[in-house]
């Protein structure tokens, strides 16, 4: 279930980028360490026992991470290795 109603996963990834899942109501931590990716992974809000916080779904539809606002530093380096390098900052 997201926030505009029940979907399934295979629809949020049509796109063809990856996915982060996000069951807590504090999303904060995980969208600061994924937005360097935010042009090639998606993010949801999800009411679904996912057992985990937050869980990085792939473009194939695997599972590349699943964990908790205490393993931040965990999904940063799960997006490093599925979706590559962070993006660059514009700011000098």
């Amino acid at each position: 279930m997201t926030p505009s109603g029940p979907d399934r996963v295979a629809r949020l990834l049509r796109d063809g980028r990856g996915l982060l899942l996000l069951t807590t109501a504090d999303e904060a931590a995980f969208a600061e360490a994924a937005e360097p990716w935010s042009a090639r992974i998606g993010r949801a809000h999800v009411e679904a026992e996912l057992g985990a916080e937050a869980v990085l779904v792939r473009p194939d539809g695997y599972v590349g991470w699943a964990g908790s606002a205490d393993d931040v530093s965990g999904l940063a380096d799960a997006l490093a290795r599925w979706a590559g390098a962070p993006a660059r900052s514009s700011s000098p």
